[in-house]
């Protein structure tokens, strides 16, 4: 059955209702994040898409990678999620906030040095494909679409088996989504995963 307009997704509501505890579930790993976001190729005062930016996660770490020079534009399609993220941060330089989706929704074309994906590839249902193709015309030539897990690949999916709404939300082997990068047309493409996280890089050209 087709989404109408203005309509939420199942997966929508799951978030909404989920994001005023969303914090308290899972801590975050400073060290891990900034580990991270240091195998990302990343200057600072580079302009980066937070896609799935949930309750801004990663959003304090990419500010002070980038500097104060730089911008983040913080998108989900969860507007109760994004708004934790916005009452936390919205007081970092260069941070803006969009409710979108992201495959979707129009957003800047040929705007941003990086795309982060940080937890929230394995929640494109059937759409795995479409996000990569759709994330490559935002970025700047050389710019970098980063998909991220700051825990390893089995626990993503053994998490995500224990909720009916997101029981089919699998994050396929790092391999494999370095192969969909390369299909969809981005070059130097690095795939690593290992105990602690989950890193797959590719270029636009």
């Amino acid at each position: 059955m087709e989404k109408r307009e203005g309509e939420q997704t199942e997966e929508q509501r799951f978030f909404d209702a989920i994001a005023p505890r969303w914090d308290s579930m899972r801590k975050e790993n400073p060290a891990r994040l900034r580990a991270i976001l240091a195998r990302i190729p990343m200057r600072k005062g580079a302009s980066v898409l937070d896609v799935g930016s949930g309750t801004g996660v990663l959003v304090p770490y990419l500010a002070e990678a980038i500097g104060a020079q730089g911008s983040i534009l913080a998108v989900d399609s969860s507007r109760n999620m994004l708004a934790e993220a916005e009452r936390k941060f919205h007081d970092l330089p260069g941070v803006s906030f969009r409710v979108a989706d992201v495959v979707e929704d129009p957003l800047p074309e040929h705007a941003f040095d990086v795309i982060t994906c940080l937890n929230v590839y394995p929640h494109f249902v059937g759409r795995k494909q479409a996000f990569c193709t759709r994330m490559r015309p935002l970025l700047r030539d050389g710019g970098w679409l980063a998909v991220l897990h700051d825990i390893p690949r089995a626990e993503v999916n053994s998490i995500h088996q224990t909720e009916a709404e997101t029981k089919s939300h699998l994050l396929p082997p790092a391999e494999k989504t370095g192969e969909l990068l390369e299909q969809c047309g981005y070059a130097s493409v690095t795939a690593y995963e290992d105990e602690t996280c989950y890193i797959v890089c590719g270029r636009r050209v």
